[in-house]
């Protein structure tokens, strides 16, 4: 099957092409059903020498798979010209044993003609055997769900306004294939880790699915959609089906939390009213061993929200029976727009600071903070007041653009497709 017929190519596309001509060993990771398949299909049609490969459907046994280890291994000693697209490279016979192999052929050989491209959905355990195998020697494209400004490529819209951010809320789950709701994405993604869990391998953080399970996960997800409704104020018109939601234990939901940090489906903040606080407080609480989880403080601090607004989309409309994003409410589009924004800052060296009721303000570690406002009125915005004057502030705005003494205030967004463009993490 060629992939020509999909003529729109994602931005990471161009950056696998220049991770391909500048590095021997190259990895693309990122959540199930984000496009990495499409984009190695796109790029086996690319190159004349490249050879496509799916570890997971190609072969039914393992010494089939070990067989292409093998010949990859050959081509690097033969300096042979040829670019290896391994897709599910996680279902390799011994996935991190093999990458080391490979790595190490490279490492024997001086080649500059073999190229080989692994891409997965367990982005933990892939970039940590790349890491680990690799070193510095090997180049490293985190991807995810169609972005907004790619959906305005992908349109042909130049338009970046409020109308065409809802036109991307609705749109973006067509551009999907195979996404049918997140109860059966995660189910896939839980059988899949599983799957993953029973084989032989070091190091196994990021395919755990012990005390997990759908229900588990998606009742974590519901309880944090509904805190942040009742914030809101809103709870009584639109909390509906998340209200069927179940208690779940700390340690279960420590658990689920995990599973959604490792597989880069959700972040999570800490809040505090303090415009400082511990930058790797989160790190520390994801780590298997750490117990934080048991201090009520602290877990009653935390807020974890969708990066993807495809997730969220799907979860609120199954609660609150919208079916178009473009029409709900301005508090709805809110809980969407600030759980965006987060997903588009750094996952870590960010804490949420609370103090207003109109607006959600992240702070980040490196000198920078974000008031998402999504009013034109700033008069009551009084939350940057204790921001240290030498951190960039930006209060986020409905249409209004304008420098305003040492605050910026950019549209919602604008500053949303300007991140998306730049693929870069503020």
């Amino acid at each position: 099957m060629s992939y020509t017929q999909y003529n729109f190519k994602r931005d990471f596309f161009y950056e696998a092409e220049n991770a391909i001509e500048n590095s021997s060993i190259t990895f693309i990771t990122g959540p199930k059903k984000c496009g990495k398949t499409v984009c190695l299909r796109q790029l086996a049609d690319a190159y004349e020498n490249a050879l496509y490969i799916n570890m997971k459907h190609d072969f039914d046994t393992d010494e089939k798979r070990n067989d292409i280890v093998s010949s990859v291994a050959n081509s690097i000693a033969n300096g042979q010209k040829i670019i290896y697209l391994i897709d599910d490279a996680e279902y390799l016979a011994l996935p991190d044993k093999d990458i080391a192999k490979i790595a190490g052929a490279y490492s024997k050989y001086d080649n500059q003609c073999t190229k080989v491209v692994f891409a997965g959905s367990h982005s933990e355990l892939l970039e940590f055997w790349g890491h680990i195998a690799c070193g510095g020697n090997a180049s490293f494209i985190r991807v995810g769900f169609l972005s907004f400004s790619e959906w305005l490529s992908f349109k042909k819209m130049t338009d970046v306004s409020k109308r065409a951010y809802a036109d991307f809320l609705h749109g973006c789950k067509e551009f999907c294939q195979g996404f049918d709701n997140t109860e059966k994405y995660l189910q896939e993604y839980l059988d899949e880790t599983a799957e993953l869990a029973e084989k032989p391998i070091e190091y196994i953080t990021g395919a755990e699915t012990e005390s997990v399970n759908v229900n588990t996960i998606l009742n974590v997800l519901c309880s944090s959609l509904k805190e942040q409704i009742n914030k809101a104020d809103i709870s009584e018109n639109h909390t509906g089906e998340l209200e069927k939601s179940v208690s779940v234990s700390d340690y279960d939901c420590k658990k689920a939390i995990r599973f959604l940090s490792d597989n880069k489906l959700a972040t999570l903040t800490y809040i505090t009213d303090k415009p400082t606080a511990d930058p790797y407080i989160t790190q520390k609480f994801l780590k298997p061993s750490n117990e934080l989880y048991r201090n009520p403080e602290v877990f009653s601090r935390l807020r974890l929200t969708v990066d993807y607004p495809m997730f969220c989309i799907d979860l609120i409309n199954s609660a609150t029976k919208v079916a178009y994003p473009d029409k709900i409410s301005d508090d709805i589009l809110r809980i969407i727009v600030t759980a965006h924004i987060r997903s588009l800052l750094s996952c870590s060296g960010v804490f949420e600071y609370e103090n207003s009721p109109v607006s959600t303000v992240f702070i980040g570690n490196s000198g920078y903070s974000v008031e998402v406002l999504l009013s034109d009125d700033i008069a009551f915005s009084h939350s940057l007041d204790l921001v240290p004057e030498d951190y960039e502030k930006i209060i986020l705005t409905r249409s209004r653009e304008e420098a305003l003494n040492n605050v910026r205030l950019i549209p919602y967004y604008r500053f949303i497709f300007d991140r998306s463009v730049n693929r870069k993490k503020v």
